[in-house]
């Protein structure tokens, strides 16, 4: 009779505990859910918004380089279209 009534105290202790854990990775889950997702959620979106505000001036440069070289060739062909006779 002991050795069942051991094992009975045994599996009543083990369901606690399976309750415990089952609380402690809701509990977990909460915090993930509630604070971490949303604050590295923020951290990327910074990040992408840095990334789109790098390229958005790098695009300005290029468009700016291309149309220097752009007006440097109408400046060229017009001088050339004055030297022919």
């Amino acid at each position: 009779m002991t050795r069942i009534t051991e094992l009975s105290r045994k599996i009543t202790e083990i369901q606690k505990e399976i309750e415990c854990l089952d609380s402690y990775l809701r509990l977990i889950v909460l915090q993930i859910s509630q604070a971490m997702i949303p604050y590295f959620k923020k951290d990327k979106a910074i990040l992408y918004n840095d990334l789109l505000n790098t390229l958005a001036r790098q695009n300005i440069n290029n468009a700016q380089v291309t149309a220097q070289c752009y007006e440097l060739i109408l400046k060229e062909n017009h001088v050339l279209a004055d030297e022919q006779p």
